[in-house]
């Protein structure tokens, strides 16, 4: 999937497949897996990097893990197979604001 320059790595994350407008598609992403081909090829929205050579970093802070992810992210061969994903932080009301607005689009 990805040529990572470590040994091992643990995300957390979601398989997808994007419209056109990239948004995720769950029908486009059921064909890919299924081998009905498609425009668009599945890739993994990365949340968090829940280990990484074998050093568990569950007790690190968040925003250490979204760093480290975003370096590792970046310093991998293929960068198009992984994404990190955007976040979005804050008051819960916020937040869902935000993806519903999304999902009206």
């Amino acid at each position: 999937m990805l040529a990572l320059p470590v040994t091992s790595a643990t995300l957390d994350g979601e398989g997808v497949v994007c419209d056109d407008r990239g948004v995720t598609d769950f029908d486009r992403l059921r064909s890919a897996l299924a081998g009905r081909g498609g425009s668009r090829a599945p890739f993994l929205y990365a949340f968090d990097l829940l280990a990484i050579d074998g050093a568990d970093l569950r007790r690190q802070l968040w925003e250490i893990r979204r760093a480290t992810l975003t370096r590792l992210l970046r310093a991998g061969r293929s960068p198009s197979s992984v994404k990190r994903a955007r976040a979005r932080v804050g008051p819960v009301a916020a937040v869902a604001s935000y993806a519903l607005s999304v999902i009206d689009r």
